[in-house]
């Protein structure tokens, strides 16, 4: 089979601005799960091809793309399937991408039903021919499956669309942290810090209200060690005062530009 022939080689956009961020914060500063490396190492074996792997997800496997420096991407539709067994002639009859994606996920390693097979009729392990043996018949099927463009930085997100990250600068192990999320209602949004900390089989949480605030402000420990940062806490204030929840969940579904908000957040690569 020639490489002309390959099918579902398509890449995706590389990541971007939040998509990115996100990726690499679940990946590496998981606050209760083991660490991940980011980007996924070629050099080693693969993770596990999951189903729910969108383009943000602890779950995804992202790679530095070999053909544009300094940029990451999600595994193609063929590169999954080859993580996966299946032959490269093998096509994929999915209406998009991320349900092509999700057959590969949920799928079986066809080398490992094969061996299965195999052992099913009774052939001994000294007789097994060979993946390269039992893959010279295949060929590429007169039908090939349809062409589905990859998957594209989303340019809205649902309204209610939810958010949950442990706070950079707050991060520490045995699941402590300082942890921002939302809870979408049905007309408004709520935005809240919880600090977590405890043991595993008994982590506690404290919602950072305003009365702890007050709490915290009357402490006289806690007013000196303030003082130093007077002028920082007063403007941080003073610009959460011209906030709302509502506005700040507008900014994350990409209904309103937020602070992170560049001109172009489409990639220049055709």
């Amino acid at each position: 089979m020639r490489a002309a022939q390959l099918t579902e080689t398509q890449t995706e956009p590389p990541l971007k601005g939040d998509e990115l961020r996100m990726n690499r914060d679940a990946k590496e500063h998981h606050p209760v799960y083991n660490n991940m490396a980011f980007p996924d190492p070629l050099e080693r074996a693969a993770r596990t091809v999951t189903a729910t792997c969108t383009r943000v997800s602890r779950e995804s496997i992202v790679i530095a793309d070999p053909n544009h420096p300094n940029e990451f991407r999600r595994l193609s539709i063929r590169e999954r399937a080859g993580l996966q067994g299946f032959p490269i002639t093998y096509q994929f009859f999915g209406k998009s991408f991320a349900e092509k994606a999700k057959m590969i996920g949920n799928a079986i390693p066809p080398t490992f039903t094969y061996l299965v097979a195999l052992a099913a009729k009774g052939v001994a392990p000294d007789q097994f021919p060979g993946f390269a043996v039992a893959g010279k018949a295949l060929r590429l099927p007169k039908q090939v499956a349809p062409l589905t463009p990859p998957d594209n930085e989303g340019r809205t997100y649902p309204a209610k669309r939810s958010f949950r990250a442990a706070l950079p600068g707050f991060r520490f192990k045995s699941g402590m942290r300082f942890d921002l999320s939302n809870a979408a209602l049905d007309d408004e949004t709520q935005w809240s810090v919880r600090f977590f900390f405890g043991q595993s089989k008994d982590i506690r949480q404290i919602g950072l209200d305003g009365d702890v605030t007050k709490d915290l402000v009357r402490n006289p420990w806690f007013a000196k060690l303030l003082a130093g940062f007077r002028g920082e806490f007063t403007r941080a204030q003073s610009f959460l005062a011209g906030t709302s929840p509502n506005s700040l969940q507008h900014a994350w579904t990409k209904r309103a530009k937020g602070l992170g908000h560049s001109k172009s957040r489409t990639s220049s690569r055709s």
